[in-house]
């Protein structure tokens, strides 16, 4: 979905006048200036990171497996602000600190959304390019994932412990599997009971109070 959605943010007027000013008069040119693309396939696309999966889309991403876009309008030195989540993030504060012209990124966003969700409304085929999303997943989501994956081994120490003790018990159960299938296939099908003691010396009813003694003449 990366070019249906940043052709959208075309379309947004940019919300910030400061933006404006400088010549940049869409949701689209701010947000190239300042994350750029680094899809070498893509080289027009801002930077977009792949969703995580500990948000609101989560299930819709991970149990559905269906499309999907987490976007904000964000500062471009950090992501969150220091009243995130807080009881101090009222309606007073986006109205007299953060958004104070007359809210105009939050109508920004919502025009951004709307049109987003017109796009896809309105097209006779769904505007998803299979080629961008394989060149995406190989080119761009694979190699951090795996960059992630080889940091975390080489910084919890605890985890190859770990690791091997599942592996020792895994090897354990599996011995233990293999055992009881010999076991199994080793006793008479007429056993009902796997551990059945019958014709053991000393064991009933091989014994002699078990069995009357018969004499040969």
């Amino acid at each position: 979905m990366f070019r249906v959605a940043f052709e959208t943010a075309k379309l947004v007027r940019n919300p910030m006048e400061s933006e404006i000013a400088q010549g940049r008069r869409t949701l689209y040119d701010s947000w190239i200036h300042y994350f750029p693309s680094v899809f070498d396939f893509l080289p027009d696309c801002p930077e977009m990171t792949p969703p995580t999966g500990s948000s609101d889309h989560a299930a819709f991403l991970n149990f559905i497996g269906v499309p999907i876009i987490d976007f904000t309008y964000r500062n471009a030195s950090w992501r969150e602000y220091p009243l995130y989540h807080t009881l101090y993030e009222t309606p007073f504060l986006n109205e007299h600190i953060f958004d104070h012209n007359r809210m105009s990124v939050h109508r920004a966003v919502g025009e951004y959304w709307a049109l987003l969700a017109k796009a896809f409304a309105d097209a006779d085929v769904l505007p998803v390019n299979v080629t961008v999303y394989a060149q995406a997943i190989a080119l761009n989501y694979v190699p951090k994932l795996k960059k992630d994956l080889q940091a975390l081994a080489k910084e919890f120490h605890e985890a190859k412990a770990a690791i091997k003790q599942v592996e020792l018990l895994a090897r354990d159960a599996q011995v233990r599997v293999s055992s009881e299938e010999l076991l199994f296939s080793r006793r008479p099908s007429h056993h009902t009971e796997p551990f059945d003691t019958t014709g053991i010396p000393l064991s009933p009813p091989s014994t002699a109070d078990s069995w009357p003694w018969i004499a040969a003449s």
